[in-house]
């Protein structure tokens, strides 16, 4: 789970250099620097919440999000292969490996591992730090509510395990559990720990959310815009809040909002090394 995300962050970084280095292609916002934007974006994650928590009500198959899940995972490799590849041939290679994600399903974790950690670069591409850290908060404080007060975060959970959708990557850890760290949608940043009872004993399952690489990602290629140590400062701080998320799963059994502590040791990491670099002052300005 560890390697995994490290490797998500590492991937975002690598993609968020090519995109950084052709604004034209990639810069969606004459202003990235406006905070607006982050409240935009914030206003979209409480939109999808609502219309998942109404599909799920009154939609009963599963075919649509199948459908979901493979056009972003195509537009994210398309994406990435154009950075290295013209683009019919980056397209063509994305519709082949969409279609071996049909035919080999055990590869779909790995595939989504990759378009998340695609998406995080994008939107630090879009957004520059102060925007980025706006919407991180935001979705965090959002995360503490739907989590541990509406608790709509975790019907949402439930709801799209139960239709094999939930947009997350599972782990093992150890020989008698397994790693997982529950999300719904890009929005629902929750970490649950249940216990399974098997034949062979019980069986404690987290799954790691798409949100929580997504989120740190952003953070840390809006931080390259900066320098290579801020973005540096940023991705050590992810890997901070990654453990930490781990001493809080193994304190607390039950649902837990992950994206707090993963964001906020990303954001204290960023900070700390602007305020010694004297840089805070022209993040803020």
């Amino acid at each position: 789970m560890f390697a995994s995300f490290v490797f998500a962050q590492l991937l975002a970084v690598a993609a968020g250099t090519q995109f950084l280095a052709q604004p034209e292609t990639y810069q969606q916002f004459d202003n990235p620097g406006d905070v607006s934007h982050s409240l935009v974006f914030f206003g979209y994650v409480l939109l999808s919440a609502v219309v998942l928590l109404l599909v799920l009500k009154y939609y009963r198959g599963n075919a649509f999000f199948l459908i979901v899940e493979l056009f972003l995972l195509f537009v994210s490799l398309w994406i990435l292969f154009e950075l290295a590849l013209p683009s019919m041939y980056a397209l063509g290679i994305a519709l082949v490996i969409v279609a071996l994600r049909l035919a080999f399903p055990r590869a779909r974790e790995f595939l989504l591992l990759i378009a998340t950690s695609v998406v995080g670069a994008l939107i630090g591409t879009w957004l520059d730090l102060l925007p980025a850290a706006l919407f991180a908060v935001l979705l965090s404080g959002y995360d503490l509510v739907a989590v541990f007060y509406t608790k709509h975060m975790i019907a949402l959970a439930k709801g799209l395990d139960s239709r094999g959708a939930s947009f997350s990557i599972q782990f093992s850890s150890g020989e008698a559990s397994k790693v997982r760290v529950a999300k719904a949608s890009l929005s629902a940043a929750t970490a649950k720990r249940v216990p399974v009872r098997r034949s062979e004993g019980t069986i404690e399952l987290i799954e790691l959310g798409t949100g929580d690489i997504v989120i740190p990602a952003m953070l840390t290629v809006a931080a390259l815009k900066i320098s290579f140590y801020a973005a540096a400062a940023s991705l050590a701080g992810s890997v901070i809040g990654i453990l930490l998320l781990f001493y809080l799963l193994e304190k607390r059994r039950g649902y837990w909002p992950a994206l707090p502590p993963i964001a906020g040791c990303t954001l204290a990491a960023t900070v700390l090394y602007l305020l010694y670099s004297g840089g805070l002052a022209g993040v803020l300005g």
